[in-house]
């Protein structure tokens, strides 16, 4: 589905290894990003998401579980923390940090000053919810 990149990692880790050795913090940051325990990258595309703006999905927690980070057009280019006016277009995916694939998706209801309910999309909703 996608191209193939190569990525030359003498360069990429030296590089990391420079920036850990000024930055000594760094490299748990880096274990925990890049390492196989704690959360991961994610790309999806969200239909649910086009027309909306980067900037909203961030701030109004839309996606239950993850942090949205940024985008991978269409054309391929990355583009992290996008703009406020920055919208996501058919076809792209938002990158997240997430505990799993699994484990995150859109609300059906997001976070912000208008909002009544947090229930994710596929949860059931408690009893007190039920009630009302």
């Amino acid at each position: 589905r996608h191209p193939i990149e190569c990525v030359v990692a003498n360069d990429t880790i030296g590089r990391m290894m420079i920036n850990c050795a000024r930055q000594p913090a760094l490299a748990s940051v880096l274990e925990s990003l890049l390492g196989f325990e704690g959360d991961e990258f994610y790309l999806r595309a969200w239909p649910d998401l086009v027309g909306r703006s980067f900037h909203s999905i961030f701030l109004e927690d839309t996606l239950e579980g993850a942090v949205p980070i940024g985008l991978r057009k269409r054309n391929g280019s990355i583009i992290l923390i996008p703009g406020p006016d920055e919208l996501v277009d058919d076809h792209d995916e938002v990158i997240v940090i997430a505990e799993d694939d699994d484990t995150y998706g859109p609300r059906v209801t997001p976070l912000g000053p208008s909002a009544t309910t947090t229930t994710p999309r596929g949860a059931k909703p408690s009893e007190e919810e039920e009630d009302d």
